[in-house]
């Protein structure tokens, strides 16, 4: 199977059909595709198809300036025309030069194992951690897969990989890590696929030579070490990184493919893998994860943001979706794709998605798809409006556990993460608002209306999580008087006469005593 002239991406169109189609058909405009569809639990495919479709894209139709990019995105016809010279490179099984796979068996050197090793939650199967039926169930789910779903499996596993023990090499980006993509604003309605890859395509030059792809060379791990060409800022190892020695292993099926739930009768059924192996990667840039450089006395160290949670809200923004350079030795930055698309348009969605990885074993997939990005004029008036919503909480929950005490036991660890979901929640909806409202209406005013939401919600939650459970309950609540203070001091916070804390922070003047 070939992975440019075949349909195998499954994807909604707009009119709510769901279609099997080639890569190039993302830029149909007869009802074209607006989400990707595998069947997958968690949308690490939907994310990984994206990447997928950028990198693609930039082998052969890269904007030049800003001038391209805005005026010149190629139609369907024109990118199926420009996608046929990479055919040689995107053969996913048979003899040869197979996508990213060593163009060699590696039975005799390697082992052979079950394609759920392919997904990051799928590795769990391995571990005597589980039980025996969570193990077959893992297993079994993922006993055959199209040729099509192989592919994009093997393609997140070598751009996310993490360290996977001994020899085994970890992503050009290190494992986890965060992706980032501009969605742009449309009225009315939700963007297509074309214009969301569209939009995180960097400025390039189109791939002149096949041998450029690792796995287009003989011995692809004949070098160890690849650096980043000095002469260019992406190149197309960048999209297509292959640290892994990965094959696949196809043969005659007679099953369902559980990504496509399309019946196969030839598909992918183990994988062949081999440790001491692999290409390691050094200070490379990618355009589509945030990053990190940090200043010490022995010179500068970049390094990429990775996933650190499983829960994604707006107090994770502040060097993901906005970049902050507030301290000199510690610097984080939003990803090159979301602040070149601030520069040229002004605002956009974000969407956010990563491998929450602990030890490297996969947690949880942490995503979402309207986080909003921000002018980078007005970054510092963001990055004080994330951080009053930060001291907010920091303040309601100091107040809930000083007056309800059962809230600082290990055991209440859950009911302090529901109140804290819960407040991140209620919150975000309105600063999302009022972000997009900057540089539209006066900043004093944005500041009061954030203000006063977050003094509502605040109140509201102590009023539900102390003042509203009966007294009767005994030493589970602490002495009316010591609630009634609580509660005065986290309303001080808001509206102190002198030097509310809140408003220091927002830069607005202390509210005078009539």
């Amino acid at each position: 199977m070939n992975l440019i002239q075949e349909a195998w991406i499954p994807v909604h169109t707009a009119s709510g059909q769901l279609k099997i189609i080639r890569p190039d058909e993302i830029a149909c405009l007869d009802d074209p595709p607006i989400s990707v569809a595998w069947g997958r639990p968690v949308p690490d495919l939907y994310l990984a198809t994206l990447e997928f479709l950028i990198g693609l894209i930039f082998l052969v139709h890269p904007p030049r300036n800003t001038g391209d990019w805005r005026n010149k995105r190629p139609s369907a016809e024109q990118l199926r025309e420009d996608l046929q010279r990479l055919i040689p490179a995107f053969h996913i099984d048979g003899d040869g030069y197979r996508f990213m796979q060593p163009p060699y068996s590696l039975t005799a050197q390697g082992e052979t194992t079950s394609l759920c090793s392919l997904f990051f939650d799928g590795e769990r199967a391995n571990e005597r951690k589980l039980n025996a039926i969570s193990q077959n169930y893992l297993r079994e789910t993922y006993s055959c897969l199209s040729p099509g779903a192989a592919a994009i499996s093997l393609f997140q596993l070598q751009i996310w990989a993490g360290a996977g023990g001994r020899g085994y090499q970890s992503g050009l980006r290190g494992g986890g890590p965060w992706v980032t993509l501009a969605i742009p604003l449309t009225d009315q309605r939700e963007p297509t696929l074309w214009e969301i890859v569209w939009a995180n395509i960097p400025e390039g030059r189109a791939l002149q030579d096949l041998d450029a792809l690792p796995w287009m060379q003989d011995d692809p791990f004949n070098v160890r070490d690849v650096s980043m060409p000095e002469s260019e800022r992406y190149v197309a190892e960048t999209f297509f990184s292959m640290p892994r020695a990965v094959r696949l292993l196809f043969d005659v099926q007679n099953a369902v493919c559980p990504l496509t739930q399309i019946p196969i009768r030839y598909g992918a059924f183990q994988y062949e893998r081999i440790s001491d192996c692999g290409r390691r990667y050094r200070n490379w840039r990618h355009p589509l994860s945030p990053w990190q450089r940090k200043t010490d006395g022995e010179g500068d160290t970049s390094f990429y943001t990775s996933c650190s949670n499983d829960r994604l809200t707006y107090k994770d923004w502040t060097g993901i979706v906005l970049s902050d350079t507030s301290s000199d030795s510690h610097k984080r930055y939003a990803s090159d794709s979301i602040r070149r698309y601030i520069n040229d348009e002004g605002e956009c969605r974000v969407m956010i998605g990563g491998w929450y990885m602990k030890q490297d074993k996969a947690i949880a997939f942490a995503w979402k798809q309207d986080a909003v990005a921000v002018q980078k004029a007005h970054e510092s008036e963001a990055w004080l409006f994330i951080q009053a919503g930060n001291k907010t909480w920091s303040r309601l929950i100091s107040a809930l556990t000083g007056a309800r005490a059962e809230l600082k036991v290990r055991s209440a660890k859950a009911r302090r993460l529901a109140i804290e979901t819960d407040f991140f929640e209620c919150t975000e909806p309105v600063l999302r608002n009022l972000l997009q409202s900057i540089g539209d209406t006066l900043l004093a005013d944005l500041k009061e209306e954030w203000i006063k939401c977050l003094q509502k919600v605040s109140l509201d939650a102590f009023q539900r999580e102390v003042l509203d459970i009966p007294l009767s309950r005994g030493d589970m609540i602490r002495e009316p008087a010591t609630v009634q203070k609580k509660r005065i001091g986290l309303l001080a916070f808001f509206t102190g006469q002198k030097n509310s804390d809140i408003r220091t922070l927002l830069e607005l003047p202390a509210i005078r005593k009539e």
